[in-house]
């Protein structure tokens, strides 16, 4: 593709091959290529403890052995299945949970289970996922049109069917299924970037554009939503506005996947690139709630919202990931809620835990402590944990503390190898947290 000549003529020389990049990112972590589902063991089980840890070799070893003295156990099949995705063993992860899907309809024909029936709906699901990473797209749409008809309101077929449809060159139905896919699950930005992808691939860039415009109010600061409204607007002939979302995405976060993707394109089009740059720590306020913090160097704010009632920072890092051998998104945030009569901070610190512990799973409670929270010396619980969330594995940290009628919330969220490194920054931005009346 060359740019236009009429918009950017000192570039007549670029030939580009732009398009969408998407790489279905969850917000603060990258997401694993399949769903996984609790398994039969305890949590306090090695093979539970790697998948948790993303040790996934070490977990297929695990289930190997164990499938050795129980051959037809479901639920150790489809995370050995599992499992053997996730190394990109997909062939053998297909054998594995063909036959873990053959032995749950076998059960369902005899007598139906509800518990089972759902199972094997993610397994169907999983199934599918292996057969569009092997190009058996065909294989796929019959997996999840089986998973379907165990459960209709799992967003994950839909979506993989939606995928499966694209990748054979169905954008048009692959568009109803992601469609679906997002009525169930209205939080997956997921989907909402895949039916941009299908509105791209069928040039109706006008329609891509408003969704991402609208997503790009939501998380002002995301990157993938950023990079791809830049590639909308080039398709559109509007080469400068392309240029500069994808110039600040290169200078702010060069080390991550689309900084430097945007800083090789820019590259192609003789766009110089500032990656030396670094951004500064700075002190951020809520003058609505009369506290501040200073947020942390390298980070930048990627959703805030103020009000009297709720205010919340979110803020963003990006820490390359030596485990994974990848760039690894890192969240860092500050939350506010007015209380409406006086609460015990402790209180307050032990729902918020059962609340982390309920919305995921494999929840475990590394640390614990009583410290003083900020330059006021507020009271406050802190602790450090593990779990997974949105089948993701992270290792986090939260203080919870109460001043002035509201309770107040700092937590990470960082993968296991990283966490070292990102809870220096959760430690400091903890530090520095004070009402405005009191700042220095």
């Amino acid at each position: 593709m060359t740019l236009n000549n009429s918009l950017m003529p000192h570039y007549r020389q670029a030939a580009l091959k732009f398009a969408l990049f998407f790489i279905t990112a969850a917000l603060a972590l990258v997401m694993p290529a399949t769903e996984s589902f609790a398994a039969a063991a305890a949590p306090s089980d090695p093979a539970e403890e790697y998948m948790q840890k993303q040790e996934y070799s070490k977990a297929a070893e695990v289930y190997s052995k164990l499938l050795q003295d129980d051959t037809d156990n479901v639920h150790l099949l489809f995370n050995y299945g599992t499992s053997l995705n996730f190394v990109n063993e997909q062939t053998r992860a297909v054998e594995v949970l063909s036959k873990c899907s053959a032995l749950l309809e076998k059960k369902l024909a005899a007598k139906h289970d509800t518990v089972e029936a759902e199972l094997l709906a993610h397994v169907y699901n999983n199934l599918s996922k292996c057969f569009v990473s092997l190009e058996k797209y065909d294989d796929a749409i019959n997996a999840c049109q089986l998973g379907l008809k165990r459960s209709a309101g799992l967003s994950w077929l839909y979506y993989n069917l939606g995928d499966a449809l694209k990748q054979k060159g169905e954008p048009l139905k692959a568009l109803d299924n992601f469609q679906k896919a997002l009525a169930l699950d209205p939080s997956d930005i997921s989907s909402s970037l895949k039916i941009v992808e299908c509105h791209y691939t069928m040039e109706n860039f006008n329609e891509a554009g408003k969704i991402l415009t609208e997503l790009a109010k939501f998380y002002p600061e995301n990157s993938e939503i950023l990079f791809n409204l830049g590639s909308v607007y080039y398709k559109q002939n509007k080469a400068d506005e392309a240029i500069k979302i994808w110039k600040a995405i290169a200078e702010r976060e060069p080390e991550s996947k689309f900084g430097r993707i945007s800083k090789d394109w820019l590259s192609e089009l003789k766009v110089s690139v500032d990656t030396s740059a670094k951004l500064m720590a700075e002190t951020i306020e809520c003058k609505l709630m009369n506290f501040a913090f200073l947020k942390p160097a390298n980070f930048y704010v990627a959703k805030f919202s103020e009000s009297t009632e709720n205010s919340i920072f979110m803020l963003s890092s990006h820490i390359y990931d030596e485990t994974n051998k990848n760039t690894a998104e890192i969240s860092l945030s500050v939350s506010a809620q007015a209380l409406a009569e006086p609460q015990d901070y402790k209180r307050f610190a032990k729902e918020w835990q059962k609340n982390q512990a309920s919305s995921g799973q494999n929840f475990e409670l590394i640390s614990e402590k009583e410290m003083s929270v900020g330059r006021g010396a507020k009271p406050g619980l802190i602790w450090e944990y593990g779990a997974q969330y949105n089948k993701v594995g992270i290792k986090g940290a939260t203080a919870a503390f109460i001043t002035n009628g509201y309770a107040v919330l700092i937590w990470l969220n960082a993968t296991p190898s990283t966490f070292s490194k990102a809870v220096k920054d959760f430690y400091g931005l903890m530090d520095s947290f004070t009402d405005i009346g009191a700042a220095e």
